[in-house]
């Protein structure tokens, strides 16, 4: 954008991204949502006033169809002796699709977490290239601990099954991983914070394997 003769260059896939054919729309620099104007404001006068040179933002834009998410990163490249504007550049990317996807994987994310809090189940989340353990806090309340006291890696966890539950635990866990078992169901008893042993009923399936079929 050339501030100085008011000209714009851009190229076909910008139009192209909005829905239009090259020369049926020329850009703005204020083309936002307006949910997002106060947000957007803010970093065009600050690009404006010389707080900032460059940044970097997702936002939607306005489209033939409607409004599509874009990202956009514009940077000031010439001023004037007192520091205003003279030529701006950036470059968009049209990111619609990704944001519609993690969008609803929060969604479903939600439904998830209302499904376990309704039934009360636990759930763990285990890395097998950092041997790194998550837990829900319904995992560690029904033995007795807080989170942060559960152990965080899968050979800690072992330890706290009992000895005569270990090697059936042991062995689902292993042919699984390794694609013999469809998934691991295993009736095993834990160790609780006071002692006790608690039957718990586990499940669990690989849910990403590498070009190698590693879990």
């Amino acid at each position: 954008w050339d501030l100085e003769h008011q000209t714009w260059v851009y190229n076909d896939r910008w139009a192209e991204m909005r829905g239009y054919r090259p020369g049926e729309i020329t850009p703005e620099f204020a083309d936002w949502h307006p949910d997002e104007e106060a947000r957007l404001r803010s970093l065009r006068d600050a690009a404006m006033n010389g707080a900032l040179d460059a940044y970097e933002v997702d936002y939607r834009t306005i489209t033939r169809d409607g409004w599509r998410w874009i990202n956009a990163r514009t940077k000031v490249i010439k001023r004037d002796e007192r520091g205003r504007p003279l030529r701006i550049i950036g470059v968009q990317t049209d990111i619609h699709e990704r944001r519609l996807a993690e969008e609803a994987a929060r969604a479903n994310q939600q439904w998830l977490m209302l499904a376990v809090d309704a039934t009360e189940l636990g759930l763990w989340d285990w890395d097998a290239a950092t041997d790194r353990v998550e837990w829900t806090p319904r995992c560690a309340s029904m033995l007795g601990y807080a989170v942060d006291e559960l152990p965080a890696t899968s050979l800690d966890w072992i330890a706290l099954n009992h000895p005569d539950d270990q090697a059936e635990a042991a062995y689902q866990f292993r042919e699984h991983v390794c694609g013999r078992l469809p998934f691991i169901r295993a009736e095993i008893r834990c160790r609780a914070k006071d002692g006790s042993w608690v039957w718990v009923l586990s499940h669990g399936r690989v849910i990403a394997r590498d070009e190698r079929g590693r879990a």
